[in-house]
């Protein structure tokens, strides 16, 4: 009985190495392909684009500082015009000033702020279109992983730099029809014209 038990469960342990050895000579190999990041963010349309309404809304936000310093700037040489320097018309002229001076810089402060949420979405919002030109070119493409491709600009003149390049490079070598950054670009500025 010891004997029959032995021999069926080595029939199926053979079965089953037998099976898992041929799924595994039929699996696909995983296709990689890589991406430079850094070419993407250089020439997309839409990094033009982001960044123009960027600099258009700060652009805006220094005339409109610019208008308020020099009303400032006005309102401070109406104050040192009054003679009376006790007067309720100087101290009138005296919290004007002030109050404006608070004003202009709480809104420099806000327009700061606003700049920073501002780019912050954009940035956010690169990312996901990026992200998703990346999937669909790696689908169409039948690729399964993609991994940054970083172009060395500046060579470390020294040992310890070498090692730290090395540590920090994600990708040290791949063939050119694995890059899919023009794809990408391409894909992203045709999302970017609809």
């Amino acid at each position: 009985m010891k004997k029959l038990a032995w021999m069926t469960l080595a029939v199926v342990a053979t079965a089953g190495l037998t099976l898992g050895a041929s799924q595994a000579m039929t699996a696909r190999p995983t296709a990689v392909a890589v991406l430079d990041v850094e070419s993407v963010f250089n020439q997309a349309q839409l990094v033009v684009k982001l960044t123009a309404e960027v600099k258009g809304a700060q652009r805006e936000m220094d005339d409109e500082v610019k208008r308020m310093e020099e009303q400032l700037k006005a309102e401070e040489k109406d104050l040192t015009l009054i003679a009376d320097k006790g007067s309720a018309a100087f101290n009138e002229q005296a919290e004007r000033v002030e109050r404006l001076a608070y004003q202009y810089r709480a809104l420099g402060q806000y327009r700061q702020a606003s700049l920073r949420r501002m780019e912050a979405e954009q940035n956010e919002r690169l990312y996901r279109e990026m992200r998703d030109s990346v999937r669909r070119v790696a689908e169409r493409n039948g690729v399964d992983i993609v991994l940054f491709k970083d172009e060395v600009t500046a060579f470390p003149k020294t040992i310890e730099g070498v090692r730290a390049l090395i540590g920090t490079t994600k990708v040290l070598y791949a063939k050119n029809e694995l890059d899919l950054t023009k794809e990408v670009i391409q894909d992203m500025d045709n999302m970017a014209a609809k």
